[in-house]
């Protein structure tokens, strides 16, 4: 059974990821060593102003999609993937897979 309160979180995440500047963040900092980086170069590889990086990161972080660790005058983003891997599960949950059966291969239960 599908709880409401993870409908409501993972909700939540789909409408962030939904965004075309929060999956661009998301897809730079996953190709990222550790899925980390600054703002910075997430800005340059985006070819995107800081200025509009920046909210988006702060957004993401608020959302439960990034953890942020400050460091002097650096701040670093870093993929949750705890969350992301909630969110995974919540899909294999509601399409009715098992995690560990293969694409296609769907489990069939009486609704």
């Amino acid at each position: 059974m599908i709880e409401i309160m993870d409908t409501l979180l993972a909700a939540q995440l789909f409408a962030s990821l939904a965004s075309p500047m929060h999956l661009a963040l998301y897809c730079q900092l996953r190709a990222q060593p550790a899925y980390t980086a600054c703002a910075h170069t997430l800005a340059q590889a985006l070819d995107q102003p800081l200025a509009d990086i920046a909210p988006a990161l702060e957004t993401m972080a608020q959302q439960g999609l990034l953890s942020r660790h400050v460091d002097g005058q650096l701040t670093r983003y870093q993929l949750n993937t705890p969350a992301l891997q909630a969110l995974q599960g919540f899909l294999l949950q509601i399409a009715h897979l098992q995690p560990d059966s293969p694409p296609g291969e769907a489990e069939h239960t009486a609704d």
